[in-house]
This record gives structure tokens, C-alpha cells and sequence, in this order.
């Protein structure tokens, strides 16, 4: 009898554990249900465009793990969201296929070896709003329908082997607030639109090839937003725009060696956060303005390498100081 009721309770006690098995599998499977075959074929794609497979090892072919497992991969309520693998000496190309992760909010391979062209699939993606590819080797354009991405906040393609013009249509996106395009080899013009933006924080162009005057439509909008301008180190001609001076929240202006001349604006003596103007390896003439003298909090300061006379304003107060 005794022994009847010991086999009775171990059978209980194996049935419980095994439907404890049961339910452990299936909430672990629920936790990833959400990922369609589509994600997984796209992932797998990207997979094989880069040529280190050691290092995605994880990424197995029957798609198991994708949200617990797989390197770089997160996943929210069961759909690809984030895909992260900076510093990870990844070569080869990124997939067109990228395109068909439909729920991905954020890209982050810089740090690598990637070359090839910037996937066209990139702005088709309704949901991405940070774009990490810096330190790269990218060539070719910059997608121009990017600016079709109304939740982009952060572009970040600097320091690759970009060409062409700047796409036209980027600040559609009215939650942008960085954009870094520095380091490549990037020609045409000064898109006119980024100084309407009330949305942009920081501008990053320095080390292209860009040219012509730069817009003075900086104040056409009633915006404080930008605070980090960088245009240095391009082929920028004519004046410095007077309406830089309504960007009240400048703390860096950067557009040293360029082909700019005429006169420092007073204006800018208005940018009272500003921390850093250099304007060193243009053309400028004249006198600075002592209106500079207003800006209290100014720490650098280069006008070297211009052909600017008269006298220093003596509130000037930046300790780092170059001219003239």
C-alpha cells in the first residue's frame, strides 16, 4: 500500500515537473513569437555580407535565439529592434535586407571595416530613430530619401568614404537633432534647409569638399536648438552669414580654413553661450568686432590666418587666443 502511494506521488511530482518544463518552454518561446521569418532572412542576410562569421557564431540558420541569444540583436515585445555591434572588425557589406527589420529603432556598427554603399532600404524604415555608422569605410551617396524617416533623431556617417552632394530633404524629419557627415568626401553646397531647422543640434560637415556661401537663413525661424556648428575645413566662400548671431544657443562655431572674407559679423557678439569661434584660415578683413567682447564665457578664440587689422577688444576674454 505504502508503496502504491510512493509511485502515485512520484508520478505526480513528474508530471508537475514536466509541465513545469512545458510552461518554462513556451513563455520562453512567447518571448520571441513575435519575430517573423521575414526578420530572421533579413538578420541571416546582413549575416552574410560581412565576413567575420566567428564573431556572429550566434546567428545560427534555424533562427533560434534571435531575441535571447544573438549577438547585438535586442528585441522588444518579440520584434527586432536594435541592432548594435560597434567595434566588432566586421568587413564586408551591409544587406539591402536591413530594409525588411520593420520594427528597428536603432543601428550601431560603427567601429568597423564595413564598405560597400549605404543601404537605399534605410529610409523606408518607419521606425528608426538612430543611425550609428561612423568609422567606417562606406563609399558612394548618402540615400536621399533618409529624410522620409520621420522618427530619425541621430545621423551619424562621419569619417568614411562618402561622395556626392548632401541629400536635399533630411530636416523633414522634424525630430532630428544630430547629423555628422565630417571626414568625407562630400562636394556641392551647404543644404539651404538645415538653417531653418528648429530641430537640429548639432551640424557636422567639417572635412569635405564643400563650397559655395553659406545660407543666412539662420534667423528666419524663431529657433534656439543648434548648438554645435562645424563646417571647418571645406572650400565655404563670401561672407559669414550676419543671422548666426539669432542662434542664441551657439557654444561651438567652427568654419576655419575655408575661402571666407568680408568682415567679422558683430552679430555674432550676440551668441552669449558661445564657447569656441574659429575662424582661423580664411580670408577675413577688418577689425574683430568689439561687440566679441560681450561673450563671457568664451574660452577659445582663433582668427589666425586672416588679413584682419586694428586693435584687439580688450573684454575679450578668452584664455585660449589666436590671431589675426
Amino acid at each position: 500500500m505504502m508503496a502504491a502511494k510512493g509511485l502515485h506521488w512520484k508520478r505526480l511530482a513528474a508530471a508537475l515537473i514536466t509541465g513545469l518544463v512545458v510552461l518554462i518552454f513556451a513563455a520562453g518561446a512567447g518571448a520571441q513569437s513575435g519575430v517573423t521569418q521575414a526578420e530572421v532572412d533579413a538578420l541571416l542576410a546582413i549575416k552574410r555580407g560581412f565576413q567575420s562569421p566567428s564573431i556572429l557564431a550566434s546567428w545560427n540558420e534555424s533562427g533560434a535565439g534571435v531575441c535571447t541569444s544573438w549577438l547585438g540583436v535586442d528585441c522588444l515585445n518579440g520584434q527586432v529592434t536594435g541592432l548594435s555591434l560597434p567595434g566588432k572588425a566586421l568587413r564586408g557589406v551591409l544587406a539591402e535586407d536591413i530594409g525588411n527589420l520593420t520594427s528597428l529603432r536603432k543601428l550601431s556598427l560603427h567601429h568597423n571595416f564595413i564598405a560597400g554603399s549605404l543601404p537605399q532600404s534605410l529610409g523606408t524604415l518607419p521606425a528608426l530613430k538612430g543611425i550609428a555608422l561612423f568609422l567606417n569605410q562606406f563609399s558612394g551617396s548618402i540615400p536621399a530619401n533618409l529624410g522620409n524617416s520621420s522618427a530619425l533623431a541621430q545621423l551619424d556617417v562621419s569619417y568614411n568614404l562618402l561622395t556626392g552632394p548632401v541629400p536635399a530633404g533630411l530636416t523633414q524629419s522634424r525630430r532630428l537633432t544630430l547629423v555628422d557627415f565630417s571626414v568625407n568626401r562630400l562636394w556641392g553646397v551647404f543644404p539651404g534647409d538645415w538653417a531653418q531647422s528648429s530641430s537640429l543640434v548639432v551640424i557636422g560637415l567639417a572635412a569635405n569638399s564643400l563650397s559655395g556661401p553659406l545660407p543666412d537663413q539662420w534667423g528666419a525661424i524663431n529657433a534656439s536648438s543648434l548648438q554645435r556648428l562645424d563646417a571647418k575645413d571645406n572650400f565655404f566662400s563670401g561672407s559669414i552669414p550676419r543671422s548666426l548671431g539669432a542662434r542664441a544657443a551657439l557654444t561651438e562655431l567652427r568654419l576655419s580654413n575655408n575661402q571666407l572674407d568680408g568682415a567679422i559679423p558683430e552679430e555674432l557678439g550676440q551668441l552669449a553661450q558661445l564657447t569656441v569661434l574659429d575662424l582661423a584660415g580664411n580670408q577675413l578683413t577688418g577689425e574683430v568686432p568689439a561687440a566679441l567682447g560681450n561673450l563671457s564665457v568664451l574660452a577659445e578664440a582663433d582668427f589666425s590666418g586672416n588679413a584682419l587689422s586694428g586693435a584687439i577688444p580688450a573684454s575679450l576674454g578668452a584664455t585660449n587666443f589666436r590671431c589675426c
